[in-house]
């Protein structure tokens, strides 16, 4: 197989230019220089291998890296800006027009910080996923078989916590004029009560008793290919902005963003697979390890901050001598944005009547061929994960509310 490095440039668009001009009211007109108004162009590193399209089809693995970068730049708008004599405003001085935030940008503007995104992070954390999801079965029922006797107690009396939570209604409001802390407390208690169950109780068991229906009703003749594809994604971003006076006293709104898309690839195969019930039922020897972990108090907690779920499966599945890895790769996905508005100066005898804006982009792809190894197992630390969404936060009020009191002893409530 004769492989060849390549690199290929292109010029999409322009560069094209236009003038700043600074018009005197005595006819004079100064240019002030050419700026570039429109630009696009790409660029691209990888790898010709003949007879790529055969080969595949022969089924060879063929997996090469590949980077891919596109810069942009756009103004749209024009300034019009005007300068008088005095404050008045009455005599005029000068006038200038075109692009002048491309001019303040080329003329030793420094932008925004850049935003600081960990990359390495994101592209862990989907490789762990890629990981744990090889050889993956069809449904998980060993946490639920080991719960049997959490999830009987619950069907027993499964609305008690509603019960409680009308008594405590009904009692707050029958001592409304001396409510104390501690009333205020238990309904608040009882609310989280409430959460608590629904959400690691009811939910649970309606989503796996969905899952049982399935399990047994679904037909199982199903082939899987022999070549099987794992997957891991995430996906980050972030924003910044600011107001900043540069040359002349011009001022200008600034604004950066930049978006991450992290995606790992790992293709196998299993030798000798067994599609018996252990494996539909997720109950397969490689899988006590997993399900014992889950049924540990909080885990899934714990798996927001430190993901050891994902850990267990794919030490499992490295340590599986029947999955047997062909290729793996991971890629990036890079999105910049950056603009500034020219907005005003401050100064009492100017006038903005129009301001441009200036549009920087930038996409960068990557995809890097990647060798697993057990330390691609390590789970990152992820705090952020704990409170990144609404019902992450009301899921840790709860828990907290529910197994003591910080805040009555405090005195918060």
């Amino acid at each position: 197989m004769t492989s060849t490095a390549r690199h290929r440039e292109r010029q999409l668009l322009g560069p094209n230019t236009e003038n700043v001009y600074k018009a005197w009211a005595a006819g004079s007109t100064d240019d002030l220089g050419a700026y570039v108004v429109s630009d696009e162009s790409d660029s691209m590193d990888d790898v010709v291998t003949d007879n790529f399209r055969k080969r595949i089809n022969e089924g060879a693995v063929i997996n090469n890296p590949c980077y891919y970068t596109k810069l942009g730049r756009a103004v749209s708008g024009s300034t019009l800006f005007r300068h008088y004599t005095n404050t008045a405003k009455t005599t005029l001085d000068y006038t200038i027009t075109g692009p002048y935030c491309a001019r303040a940008y080329d003329n030793g503007w420094t932008p925004l910080p850049a935003l600081s995104l960990d990359i390495d992070v994101l592209i862990e954390k989907c490789k762990l996923q890629a990981l744990a999801g090889m050889d993956k079965t069809p449904y998980a029922f060993g946490e639920d078989i080991l719960e049997v006797k959490e999830t009987l107690d619950f069907i027993r009396s499964p609305l008690g916590a509603l019960s409680d939570l009308g008594t405590k209604f009904n009692r707050t409001y029958q001592k409304m004029l001396r409510t104390t802390r501690r009333t205020n407390y238990d309904l608040l208690q009882a609310h989280a009560r409430v959460w608590v169950q629904y959400r690691f109780a009811l939910s649970p068991l309606v989503r796996s008793v969905q899952d049982a229906l399935e399990a047994f009703q679904v037909e199982h003749s199903f082939v899987p290919p022999a070549r099987l594809t794992s997957r891991g994604f995430d996906v980050t971003e972030d924003t910044q902005a600011r107001s900043a006076e540069g040359s002349f006293s011009f001022t200008y709104d600034e604004n950066l963003s930049m978006k991450v898309e992290g995606k790992a690839t790992i293709l196998y195969t299993v030798e000798n697979p067994v599609r018996d019930w252990n494996f539909r039922l997720g109950l397969r020897a490689k899988d006590l390890p997993t399900v014992v972990w889950q049924i540990m108090p909080y885990s899934f907690m714990v798996d927001r901050l430190l993901d050891v779920s994902s850990f267990s499966k794919g030490v499992m599945n490295l340590a599986d001598p029947r999955v047997k890895i062909l290729s793996a790769c991971y890629r990036r996905k890079v999105w910049k944005e950056y603009n500034i508005t020219l907005t005003g100066r401050n100064d009492s005898k100017s006038t903005i009547y129009s301001g441009d804006t200036l549009n920087n982009t930038e996409f960068r792809y990557e995809r890097v061929p990647w060798n697993p190894t057990l330390s691609d197992t390590l789970p990152s630390f992820t705090p952020g994960n704990v409170i990144d969404s609404a019902t992450k936060i009301t899921d840790l009020v709860s828990l907290v509310l529910n197994k003591f009191n910080p805040f009555y002893k405090a005195g918060i409530i």
